[in-house]
């Protein structure tokens, strides 16, 4: 981020602001903490930091599953779904894009 801010859509100036680019990295980390709560692969508590991984969210990580796809799923989902609606489901996925 230090060689390359524009890459990382910092300003030209932000590494004089900070240094370390703290506020980056911890901008970074809340915002990916949030989409991550938001598609229940974590808990995350906004106050302390803290992350807990749900059984969703380790699923997702074995088999390399975008948060993406997760979101999708969570909303079309439904308990009595055919065979046909399902494939119809899972070819939504961003995997296969």
């Amino acid at each position: 981020m230090l060689r390359n801010p524009t890459l990382y859509g910092l300003a030209a100036n932000a590494p004089t602001r900070d240094i370390t680019l703290e506020e980056r990295r911890a901008d970074l980390i809340h915002s990916a903490a949030t989409i991550l709560d938001k598609n229940n692969l974590v808990k995350y508590d906004r106050k302390s930091g803290y992350f807990q991984v749900t059984d969703l969210g380790r699923i997702a990580s074995y088999y390399y599953i975008t948060h993406g796809t997760i979101s999708t799923y969570n909303e079309h989902l439904k308990p009595m779904m055919g065979d046909i609606e399902l494939c119809r489901l899972f070819s939504l996925s961003e995997e296969f894009k």
